[in-house]
């Protein structure tokens, strides 16, 4: 009985090793087969661009060989060329229910080097690669540029890494990841011995999920997230008004910082139904921070920090599908009329959070408002909202200043805000033309204002 299991066993590995070749084998005869019919489709799709295969050195489970490519400019274009050439090395290897292709760039070839030289470049490298899979079906792809440095009229940047993934299973479920390694840029000339701008950028990341409509030929895209680790602009005042180092000032050593940390935003849209309409949420949080002097006689001063920022809501329901097609309408003369058609009359905004620590102390603002709009006039027919706002009060006296600290005082004693604990706080609301602050109306208008 074992004997005869072990036999019925080895016939079944027999059967799928056999199967597995002849996959392999069948594969490699259909890329050998439709290679060119896939360039020419290629070619019929993108009009400029002209490919060509030169197959090299193969074997039962690889395919090697060279794409060259030429694209053609527009006529009397700003580089001053017919078309930009290059060529590529294609490596192919053929697995079991699945597919690899590399791709890596030949040095040297066509005028891309050329042209980069020309603007004062370095060569640019790229490599890819491409992974395709039968069972679950999916197709993964990712390119890389090699670092270089760019060149500036006042200075120059050192670009890093760049890398784009792409994965899908089908035209509803795609995935887009673009990575930026980072860069570093500063001024070429010194500004009270200092370079007149320092710009520091890490890991700059895009994540998108498109959906891809078939029918249309129309790519949507249903979230969008940037995230940045740091970004860091160190500039001076001087040399961003203009004056050049030699110029005698009361202050030379003025110098603007900028600096943000944890970026992270999400735009994603929700509850799509038939028509194509649905809210857009929004989700920011990260740390920020400036100085508008950070150097002042040559001494650092206190950056304005507003840490732990976190924006989140949804706005009201817009027509997904159509507002895709205004955005690429706005160079015309009614392209905003376009996107404002994407909006409905009625609009709802949520605000589920603003929030910011600043010095220790917190300020939020949580709310929703309802609104109809006149689109035609660019009026607001009708509003209503309702808002709790808080804030500690070294941020809130520090926005209010000495000119309207008695105003701010005043709003205290006669009830509209409250301030206990440090902190100070209210409630508004809005219906239409009534504004009240904690459930005490204000006096805004004159007898001479307009309805909305």
């Amino acid at each position: 009985m074992k004997r005869k299991l072990l036999i019925a066993l080895g016939i079944l590995v027999a059967l799928v090793a056999i199967l597995g070749i002849a996959q392999v084998v069948v594969a490699g005869y259909l890329f050998d087969k439709n290679i060119d019919k896939v360039i020419a489709r290629l070619q019929r799709q993108v009009p400029a661009l002209s490919l060509s295969y030169t197959p090299g050195n193969g074997s039962l489970t690889t395919r090697s060989g060279r794409l060259d490519w030429q694209l053609k400019l527009p006529p009397n274009n700003s580089l001053g060329l017919p078309y930009i050439s290059g060529s590529t090395l294609t490596q192919v290897e053929f697995g079991l229910l699945k597919v690899n292709a590399g791709f890596n760039k030949v040095n040297g070839s066509g005028n891309l080097d050329e042209l980069l030289a020309k603007l004062n470049l370095e060569p640019i490298g790229y490599r890819a690669a491409l992974e395709g899979k039968l069972l679950p079906p999916r197709v993964h792809g990712a390119i890389k540029t090699t670092p270089f440095t760019l060149p500036l009229t006042h200075g120059s940047c050192v670009i890093g890494e760049n890398s784009l993934y792409a994965s899908g299973s089908g035209p509803d479920n795609l995935h887009a990841e673009l990575n930026l390694s980072g860069f570093k840029c500063q001024g070429s000339e010194l500004y009270a011995g200092k370079e007149s701008y320092m710009l520091n950028l890490k890991a700059l990341q895009l994540r998108v999920d498109p959906r891809l409509e078939l029918a249309s030929k129309r790519v949507y895209v249903d979230s969008l997230q940037v995230s940045i680790d740091e970004f860091m602009a160190d500039l001076s005042t001087l040399f961003m008004l203009g004056f050049n180092p030699d110029e005698e000032v009361k202050d030379p050593t003025l110098r603007d910082n900028i600096v943000l940390t944890n970026f992270k935003s999400t735009l994603a849209f929700s509850d799509i139904d038939a028509s194509g309409s649905g809210y857009l949420n929004f989700d920011t949080t990260g740390n920020y921070a400036w100085g508008f002097p950070a150097v002042k006689h040559g001494t650092a001063q206190d950056l304005y920090r507003l840490d732990n920022l976190h924006v989140s809501g949804k706005t009201g329901r817009l027509a997904v599908k159509d507002l895709f097609k205004a955005l690429s309408k706005m160079n015309e003369s009614d392209g905003f009329d376009h996107v404002l058609a994407c909006f409905s009359p009625r609009q709802e905004f949520t605000l589920d959070d603003f929030s910011f620590d600043h010095q220790g102390q917190q300020v939020k603002v949580q709310g929703h408002s309802v609104a109809e709009l006149d689109f035609a006039a660019l009026k607001i027919k009708s509003m209503q909202a309702d808002f709790n706002l808080a804030g500690g009060n070294v941020f809130v006296e520090g926005v209010a200043g000495e000119k309207y600290a008695p105003a701010l005082a005043l709003l205290v004693h006669e009830g509209y805000v409250t301030y206990a604990d440090k902190q100070y706080r209210t409630h508004l609301t809005i219906n239409n033309q009534e504004i009240s602050l904690n459930e005490r109306p204000l006096n805004l208008r004159s007898s001479e204002d307009e309805d909305y």
